[in-house]
């Protein structure tokens, strides 16, 4: 084969792959320190990959203890106790993206241990309703049933929300429905578990049920700090369906709290149009949004 048509070969295969340099090692923060019995950490933290990685030896000819704990954002994410040979090293990498409190700008990762500590700040916006990768809480289930409420047989709905998170979030979940105007409770469930809270219907005991679930933090008639919005429908006796939706702002002023369905549904059938109406401060303001309903 022609030495000059190998070359040329040669030639457009790199240029087709392109060609690649040396990578460039990733830029982290670190810092070190010993602890007060003697192991020596080395901590360091990648603000874009968000991984903490955290190196304990022993240099001494003992047997070593220690313990290190850190938080992400304030809350305490992981805890250890280390019982370390003589020479050993004990090597841990932590992805804290699911430590990070979602309505904070200025984020920080604070590891200590008797003796020393490391502290790592950063910056970055994430938004409830679309957070990057950040979990946060969320509605799991949703169910009509008949329970009590206020000492009396009602109709109630039980909403679970979950905390996905390492961090703790208070939420508060909000149902509107045919006859119930902002019925609400809080949910505050612990990093890593869920809550089922209650919320009194007006609806007759027995009766067909047809609304929606807000699960936010902040105020209502925001989008920022807005989690999760949900259509349901069922009773007691059936099976409780429901939907996600695009969460919409509202407000607890104004006729029948701010909610209306719009006319004309038939019975047994999910509405076919919602109305808003929300309430300004000096009046009211009228909003009107139409959300189509499965049927």
């Amino acid at each position: 084969m022609n030495k000059k048509y190998i070359f040329v070969v040669l030639a457009a295969t790199i240029l087709t792959m392109g060609f690649q340099g040396p990578q460039v090692p990733i830029q982290t923060n670190t810092e070190t320190f010993d602890s007060i019995t003697g192991a020596e950490y080395t901590v360091s933290f990648d603000e874009k990959t968000k991984i903490l990685q955290l190196t304990v030896e022993n240099p001494t000819e003992r047997t070593l203890n220690t313990t290190y704990s850190f938080d992400v954002d304030g809350w305490e994410y992981s805890r250890d106790s280390l019982s370390l040979q003589p020479g050993a090293t004990h090597y841990r990498e932590y992805n804290i993206t699911d430590g990070i409190h979602v309505e904070q700008n200025n984020h920080s990762v604070h590891l200590l241990t008797a003796g020393g500590s490391a502290q790592f700040d950063f910056s970055g916006e994430y938004s409830t309703l679309s957070s990057g990768g950040v979990p946060t809480p969320k509605i799991t289930n949703i169910t009509i049933d008949t329970g009590t409420a206020r000492g009396n047989e009602s109709t109630v709905v039980y909403v679970t929300v979950k905390n996905p998170s390492e961090n703790v979030y208070v939420s508060h979940v909000v149902a509107h429905t045919q006859e119930t105007s902002a019925t609400s409770s809080m949910a505050n469930p612990l990093p890593g578990t869920s809550e089922t809270v209650k919320l009194e219907l007006l609806e007759p005991v027995g009766s067909d049920v047809r609304g929606e679930i807000r699960l936010f933090m902040g105020k209502p008639n925001e989008t920022e700090g807005a989690l999760a919005q949900v259509e349901f429908s069922g009773s007691a006796a059936s099976e409780t369906e429901y939907a996600r939706e695009t969460y919409e702002p509202f407000s607890l002023d104004g006729p029948n709290g701010g909610y209306s369905y719009s006319s004309g549904a038939e019975s047994g059938s999910v509405p076919a149009g919602v109305q808003w109406i929300v309430a300004g401060g000096l009046g009211l303001v009228l909003i009107g949004s139409v959300l189509w309903w499965r049927r």
